[in-house]
């Protein structure tokens, strides 16, 4: 009879991006500071390629039209806030939105576990070489 068991622990370190959502909901939190600065008034909203293809994934598309309707209505208002003010925001802004990356760690724990029993039949002819117990030694006449 054998049995085994095995335990590997294996670490990865790897870059990870900040979560799409929270990204999205940080680039809204900007627009809006921004939008709500009389001081500032913005130009523009720069998201990276891949970070787009991965907005535009999230959802089936509906979060990037969502974000593109956003900012569309935001312009919109930027622009009747520059015409309705005499006096014009001191300061352009373009607002380039990029994910925030950290290191993170992954584990992986990977068991092994055997048994194994192995039963072999022994010939009549060697059980001569096994020693015997008398039953009387056990209790039984």
């Amino acid at each position: 009879m054998k049995a085994n068991f095995e335990e590997t622990i294996s670490v990865e370190r790897k870059i990870e991006k900040e979560d799409i959502l929270e990204f999205i909901q940080r680039i809204v939190n900007e627009i809006f500071d921004t939008f709500n600065d009389k001081s500032k008034s913005l130009r523009a909203v720069l998201i990276d390629e891949d970070d787009l293809k991965e907005i535009t994934r999230a959802g089936k598309g509906d979060l990037a039209r969502l974000l593109q309707s956003l900012l569309g209505t935001v312009f919109s208002f930027m622009k009747y806030k520059e015409l309705s003010n005499k006096s014009n925001p001191n300061v352009s802004v373009i607002l380039h939105a990029k994910r925030e990356k950290h290191q993170a760690k992954e584990y992986t724990i990977t068991k092994l576990e055997s048994f194994s029993i192995e039963i072999h039949q022994l010939e009549t002819n060697n059980l001569d070489n096994y020693p015997r117990q008398s039953y009387s030694s056990l209790g039984f006449v």
